[in-house]
């Protein structure tokens, strides 16, 4: 499996805000552009009580907001890239997020979810792919580096 076999290129976005709150607002408010049957105002407050619950800033400068819910046939990953952090996200290693990863699956799809997060945080965890990845400039170029048509 390719590590984002579920994101498409307009799934990537260059983040505007540096406050955590801001932050996930920014990038769920795109969820309507990719599929306007999706409750995005029910999403945003089942992300943001999960992060009530414990942050989802897993250290290494990445936030991976994840949700099973109901009607996602199937799963959705939204990247959004941050290059000055997120200073507020509450990470375990206290370092400002800089990669946002929202995860979207199906309410009962639980071993896809951790397959797809276990997938990306590999991908991250290996190499300099988070240095490779904050360098570039282009969604093209990420979007070819994330799906494996850039080494």
């Amino acid at each position: 499996m390719t590590v984002f076999k579920y994101i498409k290129r307009n799934q990537i976005f260059f983040l505007k805000n540096t406050n955590k709150h801001d932050s996930i607002n920014e990038l769920v408010s795109y969820f309507s552009k990719i599929d306007d049957s999706l409750n995005v105002d029910d999403i945003r407050q089942k992300i943001f009580h999960r992060e009530t619950l414990m942050s989802t800033g897993i250290g290494l400068g990445i936030g991976i907001p994840h949700l099973r819910y109901k009607g996602i046939l199937d799963p959705l990953v939204f990247l959004g890239i941050q290059k000055d952090g997120i200073p507020d996200y509450e990470s375990i290693d206290k370092d400002p997020v800089k990669l946002m990863v929202i995860i979207l699956v199906g309410e009962n799809e639980h071993k896809e979810y951790l397959k797809i997060l276990s997938s990306i945080v590999g991908f991250f965890k290996k190499d300099d792919n988070i240095a490779k990845l904050l360098s570039f400039s282009t969604v093209d170029d990420i979007y070819n580096f994330v799906t494996g048509e850039l080494k």
